[in-house]
């Protein structure tokens, strides 16, 4: 499969006020092939700065889950959690799927290298650092807080999973008790 098509800029350029020379650049979307973790689709990636694309930025971010996190920073796993698994369910549903941030290198890159890690056990925290910055070049992941999240990601993934599973179980089973008083209580 072939990545998307080149975004042109007269399709993102819904800003109210006049341009100026120098603000004329189009948003540039970088692809991700998603081959290395058996999967056909591509993953877009971008830097969505300034006022000029506002507009756009609303109408991206209608069909996407909005992951807190200040710049430079990472997200709580429960929450990169959720995220993985809608960036899945939309690559399972074809669905052409961007993640940006700001300037589309600390916290899009960092979400594109936890999917890679967690769509696949092969690759290594190091090997999708260096596919993102193959991409995005060498600011891609930015900080060391990143760098470690990313190293630390399936541990701290296992850990959750494990916990939400057990929580799960344990609802589960009090929902069940609870049914079987009930019926008692009504004979």
């Amino acid at each position: 499969m072939k990545p998307p098509s080149s975004t042109q800029a007269s399709e993102f350029d819904s800003s109210d006020e006049e341009p100026v020379e120098d603000e004329q650049t189009p948003v540039q979307i970088s692809w991700l092939p998603l081959s290395r973790v058996n999967c056909s689709q591509f993953l877009g990636l971008c830097a969505l700065p300034g006022c000029k694309f506002k507009d756009v930025r609303r109408n991206i971010q209608k069909d996407t889950e909005e992951l807190k996190s200040y710049d430079g920073g990472t997200p709580d796993i429960a929450s990169c959690c959720e995220i993985m698994e809608e960036l899945e369910i939309c690559l399972k549903n074809n669905r052409k799927t961007l993640i940006h941030c700001y300037g589309g290198l600390g916290r899009s890159c960092l979400v594109a290298a936890c999917l890679l890690l967690y769509l696949s056990d092969t690759v290594s925290p190091q090997q999708a650092i260096d596919s993102l910055r193959d991409l995005r070049g060498s600011g891609a992941i930015q900080t060391i807080k990143q760098y470690n999240y990313l190293h630390e990601f399936r541990d701290k993934l296992a850990a959750h999973l494990s916990s939400r599973d057990s929580l799960s179980r344990s609802v589960s089973r009090r929902q069940k008790i609870c049914y079987t008083i009930f019926l008692l209580k009504m004979h």
